[in-house]
């Protein structure tokens, strides 16, 4: 399976999970054998899902103790306005302490996120979120958006304004889904549609998340091979327009949270990995022998 596919090794921040972010390898457009090994420093990033409670009601912010005691590590030393954008600010402050420089945005609703059913909903919030990541030296290369064709023209816009490099989605569902092989057919077809549309308007290609199902629903492919959801996709998209981030904690593990893979090959497959792409975890870091691995994409 993808064994065609080289890739680089990356390693994140050791608080994040893992993913990769594999270009569709069909026979329409392949990449080289090798891209190399390693990758350019500053490569690394987060998830901004990751912190989806904490930009939501505050949740585990850390006050620093009253003086004269001394701080304690990551604290807040006073907290000034407790909304979004201040919460927002105070984060993106962390994440450049951190070294970290590229965060993949998701659809949030409201200022300053472009929500995934009105990516242009907010333009001023878009403007305010850039030139808060420009502020902190951070760049925004993804968010999850929305793969559907009727809000595709706003999110290329959207992206536009954040710099984006590649637009796409939590999911293949906006696409179309993956419930039985003429659907996932047709998925990739639509997704061939918008990553030419995206990439002809100077964006780059459309994207999609995994989780277990990509990986766990499996059917014969128009060649008679049995495969995943995930790698039927992929072989009928064309890798100057379509690219498939994956979520190693999902692909490997699934949702049991056991290190049982529910694609076997996807491990053997991917020895090494290009550059980021954030990701989520698939158990709770409080879970036992929670899955902790690096960030790391393909392209």
């Amino acid at each position: 399976m993808l064994g065609h596919r080289k890739v680089r090794t990356a390693m994140a921040a050791a608080l994040m999970s893992g993913a990769l972010l594999a270009t569709a390898g069909a026979a329409q457009a392949q990449r080289p054998p090798t891209l190399g090994e390693g990758a350019p420093v500053g490569q690394s990033g987060v998830q901004l899902y990751n912190f989806r409670d904490y930009l939501t009601s505050g949740s585990g912010e850390i006050l620093c103790p009253a003086s004269p005691a001394p701080p304690t590590p990551y604290c807040t030393p006073t907290l000034p306005a407790n909304n979004v954008t201040a919460r927002m600010e105070r984060l993106f402050a962390f994440l450049q302490a951190q070294g970290i420089k590229n965060v993949e945005l998701y659809g949030y609703p409201g200022n300053p996120f472009p929500s995934g059913s009105s990516p242009m909903g907010n333009r001023q919030g878009l403007l305010e979120l850039r030139a808060l990541g420009d502020k902190y030296g951070l760049r925004f290369p993804a968010r999850h958006g929305s793969l559907a064709e009727s809000t595709w023209e706003g999110e290329i816009a959207a992206a536009k304004i954040l710099g984006q490099e590649m637009v796409g989605e939590g999911g293949a569902g906006g696409a179309g889904g993956l419930g039985n092989l003429q659907q996932t057919l047709a998925t990739a077809t639509q997704l061939n549609k918008l990553g030419k549309r995206s990439v002809e308007a100077g964006v780059g290609p459309a994207y999609f998340h995994n989780h277990n199902s990509e990986f766990s629903t499996r059917f014969a492919d128009t060649d008679g091979v049995v495969k995943s959801a995930w790698e039927i996709v992929m072989a009928h998209t064309d890798a100057r327009y379509v690219a498939g981030q994956i979520d190693i904690g999902w692909a490997v593990c699934g949702a049991s949270g056991h290190a049982t893979p529910s694609d076997p090959a996807v491990g053997a497959d991917y020895q090494r990995v290009e550059a980021v792409a954030p990701a989520h975890p698939a158990v709770p870091d409080s879970a036992p022998g929670a899955l902790r691995l690096p960030i790391v994409s393909v392209r």
